[in-house]
Order: C-alpha cells, then sequence, then structure tokens
C-alpha cells in the first residue's frame, strides 16, 4: 500500500480536481478540501483551492478565507501537486453550474468537465476512472467512500500544518495564558440545531446520545454536570474553554458554567489573551482556538463536531498514538454513515480509552453520568 502510494504521488499530473463544498460550516469544508486532496492524490491529479466560505452554520454572509490562511500549502505540495494558472480559474467560475451535468449512475462522460457527485458509485477510485476523459472533476459528494485505508489518511496527515502565522499567534496564546503549565482544553459547541431550533430545548445543554447525525435521541445536561465532567478531565490542572456559546447570545450561560468550573480549577477563553490578538477575523480566531487546544495536555471534544476531529487527529499524530488516530478516523466515518468496526469495538474505544488517551468526548462523558446519575435525570 505504502510503496504504490508513493509511485502515485511521485507522477506529475496536467489534469485537475475541484473541491465543491457541499457541507455548512468551516470545519466540514476543511473536511471536504482533505478528502478531495486524498483523491487526488490517488487518481493522480493536481488539486485546485477554491477558498472555503467561513461562517458559523447558517451565517449569510460568510467570509471568504484562502487555503493559504488554513494549511501551509508547501508542506500540503509535498503530498498533492497544487493545481494553478487557467486550469483551476477558468473553470472555478464553472463550477458551480455543473450540477445538470451529473450522471446518476456515474457512467463515463467525455468533455473538459465532469461532475462526481451523490449519483456515483461508493468506490471513489472507479467513480474517478470512469470520468476519466474529463480534463476536470468537480468533486463533492464522492469524497466520502468506504474503501479507503486508514493508511491513506495518515500519510495525509502527515503533511498537514499549519501556516507559520498561525503557530505564532498560538504560541503568544497559550503562553500567556498558561505560561509553562500543562492545561487541558474543552470544546463545547452550541450548534445542536435539532435542541433549539426543532425541539426547543435548552441549547448548550441539549446533546445527542447517539454518532447519528440523522436520528438520535436528545438528553438535556444541568450546568453542574457539565461542569463536573470538565473538573474531572482537567484533574486540578487548568483549563481553555473554546466554545462558540457567547457568538450565540448564550453568554449568560457560558458564565454560569465557568463560574461553577472556577470554584475548583481556573479556567480561560480566549478573551483572556492579550490585546494583540484581538481584531483577527473569525476564521483567524477558529485557527487561533484549536490550535490552543491541539497543544493541550488532554483534550474534550465533541464526537459529532468536524471541529474537533482536526484536534483529534493532530493531537493522535504528534503523539504517535496511531490507535486513536484510527478511533478518530472510524468517528468521522461513522459520522458521515460510512461503515467501520462493529459498533460495540468503537463504542469500547470511546467509552474507555487508555489512559494516556490524547482525548475523549465532552457528550459521551456526559451521556454517561446522566445514565448514572438518578438525581439529574435526563429528558
Amino acid at each position: 500500500m505504502w510503496s504504490n502510494l508513493m509511485l502515485i504521488l511521485g507522477a506529475g499530473s496536467t489534469r485537475v480536481l475541484i473541491p465543491r463544498y457541499m457541507a455548512l460550516g468551516t470545519s466540514n469544508n476543511k473536511l471536504e478540501l482533505r478528502r478531495a486532496a486524498l483523491l487526488a492524490a490517488l487518481s493522480n491529479r493536481s488539486l485546485c483551492l477554491p477558498p472555503i466560505a467561513h461562517g458559523r452554520t447558517g451565517d449569510t454572509t460568510p467570509e471568504q478565507v484562502p487555503i493559504s490562511e488554513l494549511y501551509d500549502l508547501e508542506a500540503l505540495g509535498r503530498f498533492v501537486s497544487i493545481g494553478e494558472g487557467n486550469a483551476c480559474d477558468a473553470t472555478r467560475a464553472t463550477a458551480t453550474l455543473c450540477g445538470d451535468l451529473c450522471r446518476r449512475d456515474g457512467g463515463p462522460r467525455t468533455g473538459t468537465i465532469a461532475v462526481a457527485g451523490h449519483g456515483v458509485p461508493n468506490d471513489a477510485l472507479r467513480a474517478v476512472d470512469a470520468l476519466g476523459l474529463a480534463d476536470v472533476i468537480v468533486a463533492s459528494g464522492c469524497l466520502f467512500w468506504p474503501q479507503i485505508p486508514v493508511s491513506a489518511y495518515l500519510l495525509l496527515w502527515h503533511h498537514l500544518y499549519k501556516p507559520p502565522a498561525v503557530l505564532r499567534r498560538v504560541a503568544l496564546a497559550r503562553n500567556t495564558l498558561f505560561g509553562g503549565q500543562a492545561y487541558v482544553s474543552v470544546h463545547w459547541r452550541f450548534e445542536e440545531y435539532k435542541c433549539g431550533r426543532k425541539r426547543r430545548l435548552p441549547l448548550g445543554l441539549c446533546q445527542r446520545e447517539t454518532f447519528s447525525p440523522v436520528a438520535s435521541p436528545m438528553l438535556v445536561v444541568t450546568p453542574q454536570q457539565l461542569a463536573d465532567v470538565v473538573v474531572a478531565a482537567a484533574a486540578d490542572r487548568p483549563v481553555f474553554l473554546a466554545t462558540d456559546g457567547r457568538l450565540r447570545g448564550r453568554g449568560r450561560l457560558v458564565d454560569e458554567v465557568k463560574s461553577l468550573i472556577a470554584q475548583r480549577t481556573q479556567i480561560r477563553e480566549l478573551h483572556d489573551a492579550p490585546a494583540s490578538l484581538s481584531g483577527l477575523s473569525a476564521s483567524a480566531v477558529m485557527e487561533l482556538e484549536q490550535g490552543i487546544c491541539a497543544d493541550s495536555a488532554f483534550h474534550l471534544g465533541s464526537g459529532m463536531s468536524s471541529w474537533d476531529w482536526e484536534i483529534f487527529y493532530t493531537r493522535a499524530l504528534r503523539m504517535g498514538d496511531l490507535a486513536t488516530f484510527e478511533t478518530a478516523f472510524h468517528l468521522e466515518n461513522l459520522h458521515r454513515e460510512i461503515r467501520g468496526p462493529a459498533p460495540d469495538e468503537l463504542k469500547r474505544a470511546i467509552l474507555a480509552p487508555r489512559p494516556d488517551a490524547p482525548f475523549a468526548l465532552l457528550d459521551v462523558h456526559l451521556r454517561e453520568m446522566v445514565n448514572r446519575t438518578s438525581e439529574y435525570p435526563g429528558s
């Protein structure tokens, strides 16, 4: 597998693949970009890099973010050829108009542009081969396919680095907030749209009970339960909190939970960082918070959030923990409804990670706490 990959990646390519971002949210788009990079490399194509539209889910005026602000393109270019010039520029405007070219049966198409969309076979490499006569492939739904081996994704992640400007900001914020102390990071997300919009459950305290993004019962927790789980994970270490709660108008709830945590351990947010880090764009703030979380001694994040998956991969790779990397890979695939290991096997890895595992799942541990406690019954 490794030798074949290196032979493919070493070849040049004049044909290109353009990722067509289909999901909502910046982190979902970054996930699609990463999968497109893998697909381009395996199919011997150059990868075009249209900007990502950054914005909280549902925003109407997203910010256009160049990929160079998210990843180090020099490092990524050692994995896949980066498309430049006319091949990418001339087709970018056309890419949004190609929906009618998608063949539901995934059959071959001649011509300059072909769209590999939700109608193509699950085997993405077979789909690309079927569309092989096209000079330009606009890839959307075929980016997620069951046959991808974790070893290929691992090779991609060995070439994913943050740009130097992001790393400098992360170091400044981390040292100002915590000095040389080891700290724990927590991502508390407020975007469970089925809670607030459809079921009128309290946003921020509403969690899914399973990892199914489509149909999952909802669980309501208390601020005290949330604080207890964070404190247990912190184990007397200070805590960095990354959350979209304030942006979603839930600042009072964020302050309540922070005060409960602060009674037992130190807790900081990004707005406690120096003024030199203020005035950043929304995408730069996200990259900064993810970088601080990636540098923590332990990360408590959501198993449902692509915001956290990037941190899981980064931490596992940095620690050389390939078992945890594979757990994150299967977790991501499960969310995309791609079959992986037996559910019970994955559940054991998530509920009972090794003591030195670099991350755990906040939503899972909240559910376990509710299941064990009759004092705070879930909903």
